[in-house]
């Protein structure tokens, strides 16, 4: 009488396009929820009322901190296997490609400012991250963790890691570029849909991010690339 052993499938730690899709919608929803958990708590301790509490810088940039630092914790936690296994091992890049990184970020950022110059909102952007910057201390370096540590790390974790990949997988570079850039111009557009140059240019960002990601195989240069474009835009675009 024969008998083998079963045939045991690797279990995969990059999730498929439908479940990426499901994490970056999760992540939406965790933010959404864990700024209005800390909204209600700061507002047990303030004096103010409920509406100049939403408009005050300091309270902006507290929840703005600790919902990105919720979610993507939230998103890590879920997807912890992807994170060792595929996100940690590509925390590495050359000399030569991490200062062309830094090179094309701060490159791009100044294109972005001068082309806001040339062709300005037609109203006046109401943007969390502009009000958050505007308080004092405390606040204001919160808000630039969240701008050059917090958001390179956790979005490109998720769109040029997650999503990139799991597209990557089912059907190659172009779908995997478009569609990761796509997601990510999307989870912007409530901030910047008022202003057409804006959202196109974070969309142009997403490419170039995909492209640096694609071709140097390493995450640790989009994240270097998000970090100066970010830091470049809050030093030049502050007035």
């Amino acid at each position: 009488m024969n008998s083998s052993l079963p045939t045991v499938t690797p279990v995969t730690t990059i999730p498929n396009y439908g479940q990426s899709i499901f994490l970056a919608i999760l992540v939406l929803i965790m933010m959404f929820f864990s700024s209005a958990l800390i909204f209600l708590f700061l507002g047990l301790f303030s004096t103010q009322t409920p509406e100049t509490l939403a408009l005050d810088p300091t309270t902006l940039a507290i929840t703005l901190f600790f919902s990105v630092l919720a979610s993507y914790s939230f998103l890590i936690g879920l997807t912890r296997n992807y994170f060792k296994q595929h996100f940690l091992p590509r925390i590495s890049s050359s000399f030569p490609s991490a200062l062309f990184a830094i090179s094309l970020g701060i490159s791009f950022a100044l294109l972005v400012l001068w082309l806001q110059q040339i062709i300005p909102p037609q109203t006046e952007l109401n943007l969390t991250i502009a009000n958050a910057l505007t308080s004092d201390g405390f606040g204001k370096w919160l808000v630039i963790i969240v701008a050059i540590l917090f958001a390179p790390v956790f979005e490109e974790y998720l769109f040029r890691g997650l999503i990139f990949d799991s597209l990557f997988k089912q059907w190659g570079i172009w779908v995997a570029t478009l569609g990761s850039s796509i997601l990510f111009t999307s989870f912007h557009l409530f901030e910047y849909h008022q202003y057409w140059l804006a959202w196109f240019s974070v969309f142009c960002l997403a490419i170039i991010l995909a492209f640096v990601r694609h071709k140097s195989d390493s995450m640790l240069n989009p994240i270097l690339l998000h970090a100066i474009y970010n830091t470049t835009l809050i030093i030049m675009g502050s007035d």
